[in-house]
């Protein structure tokens, strides 16, 4: 195992990485490249990359290595739906006075106010396990959102509008029928997203 001071940087580094669209999906990532690109030994790239294995940022392929992961149509919809199911159930049950108010402020990419935001909202639900959720998923969901703003015109006004919400405590069908309408746009375009991410990087 690495020492922590030289683990996490690069660990953090290569997530970044992968979040945003650097790698397209199922690129072959090699050890030794990276930790010559990183100015680190092997050690900690492979112990990094097998956190990110169990993040589901990577895939391990037997005698292969390691792989960006890779996402389908079915499995995007997948996690834009059980995004979904979660922060339903976590509106439900939060209490407004408890979300941060910074979620908006200084200087944040859109994918990352949108992360903030849900996971806010998830955490003041006082539940670990939605926000934990909420926060996995707003990783693997990173890459599709920095698109976002190509292939959905409003979509900074849209999250702004859910987080005024969340804020005026807006009644529970409301806040539902926003986060059915924000996930279903994004399932259907799910082949956009894919194909994009598929020819990478991203351009944003």
């Amino acid at each position: 195992m690495s020492p922590a001071h030289v683990i996490e940087p690069t660990y953090q580094g290569l997530k970044a990485r992968l979040k945003t669209g650097v790698w397209p999906m199922g690129m072959r990532l090699e050890a030794a490249k990276l930790a010559d690109e990183l100015g680190v030994s092997v050690t900690p790239v492979r112990d990094s990359l097998n956190r990110l294995v169990g993040e589901r940022l990577v895939e391990l392929w037997p005698g292969e290595g390691y792989r960006v992961a890779r996402l389908n149509e079915r499995l995007l919809r997948d996690l834009f739906l059980f995004n979904r199911d979660v922060l339903i159930r976590a509106t439900a049950t939060m209490a407004a006075s408890d979300l941060d108010s910074n979620w908006v402020e200084g200087p944040m990419l859109y994918p990352d106010r949108v992360a903030r935001l849900f996971s806010g909202v998830a955490a003041a639900s006082g539940s670990a396990a939605a926000k934990e959720a909420v926060e996995a998923l707003s990783d693997r969901l990173h890459a599709a959102r920095c698109l976002d703003p190509e292939l959905i015109a409003q979509c900074e006004i849209e999250i702004e509008m859910f987080g005024q919400m969340i804020r005026n405590n807006v009644n529970s069908t409301t806040r539902n029928s926003w986060l059915a309408s924000y996930h279903d746009l994004r399932c259907e375009l799910a082949s956009e997203y894919v194909f994009r991410l598929e020819q990478g990087p991203l351009r944003s």
